[in-house]
């Protein structure tokens, strides 16, 4: 039995529109092909078998045109266009700018880690030292000081600093500063005289060693000598008085010494002192 419909024998190849694979629907193995620009019938020993997608299932006994297997080729063997070469001759010019950056941010680090890890030798407290004591060589050592630390003796000048007073309390493990220190505050010709002080005698701003103060009497309200403060004042066990050394001249210190005693000397700060 002849496939072809007795209504196409002899006439031309269809049209490329109703070749359309949406309207045309015939099985693989009922289709032989040879010449796209004529059919061929099952007896023609030339036709060759197509090959078809799984999504275009022919119609039994139809024959297509050349334009449906064109178009099922092309949908089976897609053309591959070969790449382009713009992402290669960009890809380069990356890679170069990442390295810059790896390197940029490797050299930057250095230098932080230098910055913050540089150090020096220095002179760094061994024990604590209270505020008016006088340093000796046990109190001093040499250690490695940060160089952005600021203020401290190299350890060249450890001797220097033996002898010399504590202007603030210096605990184990700090770095003296030159204005943390002074020299023993004693004028010449005076006399160091020590001071018993209550609540109200004495001010609450923190005295350091070397500081200009005058002393008054309570009694009338004179002003009996000016002084130095020696140390600083410490605080006793019942946490509201005070004691501290001062100096003053030494045809003054007998009646503040008397004053002191009686609890009838009060102590002042001198502006600029």
């Amino acid at each position: 039995m002849d496939p072809v419909p007795a209504c196409r024998r002899g006439r031309p190849a269809l049209p490329a529109s109703w070749c359309h694979p949406s309207r045309l629907q015939p099985r693989a193995e009922d289709i032989l092909w040879t010449d796209p620009d004529r059919l061929h019938r099952p007896s023609d020993p030339s036709a060759v078998w197509p090959t078809f997608s799984a999504t275009s299932v022919p119609r039994p006994g139809l024959r297509l045109p050349y334009c449906h297997l064109r178009q099922e080729t092309e949908m089976s063997n897609p053309v591959v266009k070969p790449p382009s070469h713009a992402g290669r001759q960009r890809r380069p010019r990356l890679i170069a700018l990442g390295l810059l950056f790896v390197v940029l941010g490797g050299l930057g680090a250095a230098a932080l880690y230098n910055a913050t890890h540089e150090s020096r030798p220095a002179v760094v407290m061994t024990t604590d030292v209270v505020r008016g004591d006088v340093i000796d060589a046990t109190d001093l050592k040499v250690a490695e000081a940060p160089v952005g630390l600021g203020e401290f003796f190299p350890a060249s000048d450890l001797d220097s600093l033996i002898g010399r007073t504590a202007r603030y309390d210096l605990p184990a493990g700090a770095f003296p500063a030159p204005r943390l220190l002074g020299a023993l505050p004693v004028p010449e010709d005076s006399a160091v005289v020590g001071l018993v002080l209550g609540p109200g005698r004495v001010p609450s701003k923190e005295l350091v060693p070397g500081q200009g103060v005058q002393l008054v009497d309570l009694n009338d309200g004179t002003v009996v000598a000016d002084a130095v403060v020696v140390t600083a004042p410490q605080l006793l066990e019942d946490h509201s008085t005070k004691v501290l050394d001062i100096a003053v001249s030494r045809d003054r210190a007998a009646r503040v010494a008397s004053l002191s005693a009686q609890e009838q000397v009060a102590l002042y700060t001198v502006e600029g002192g």
